[in-house]
């Protein structure tokens, strides 16, 4: 059987012009995506421990990987937090030295100039 072509939706795309796409594309291309970034995430995590494996070519001790298991941790901690806005992230202020203020800092409750 013949494939049935949307011919709006080709036209727009020939144009340079963005189809909408409904909530399933979406959540199949989302699906698609995540399904190949993690394989690749798994992948590297894979590559890395096998330099476990390779002791005779690497030197390194338990301090070394806690290092690396809490820094993947932290990044892991950073994802699912990002994956679970649901709101646009507000941009960061800026204290009088340029540095992002933090919640709770004493810099932020102070009056500028003071």
């Amino acid at each position: 059987m013949a494939e049935v072509i949307d011919f709006d939706a080709a036209r727009a795309a020939r144009l340079g012009r963005l189809v909408p796409r409904t909530k399933e594309d979406k959540r199949a291309r989302f699906k698609r995506v995540a399904g190949r970034r993690i394989a690749a995430i798994v992948r590297h995590i894979d590559i890395l421990g096998n330099m476990g494996t390779n002791r005779a070519y690497y030197k390194f001790d338990n301090d070394d990987v806690d290092k690396i298991a809490k820094w993947l941790h932290g990044e892991i901690d950073d994802l699912h937090s990002k994956l679970s806005e649901f709101e646009f992230p507000q941009a960061p202020t800026r204290r009088n030295d340029g540095r992002p203020e933090t919640k709770g800092s004493a810099d932020s409750e102070k009056e500028p100039g003071s």
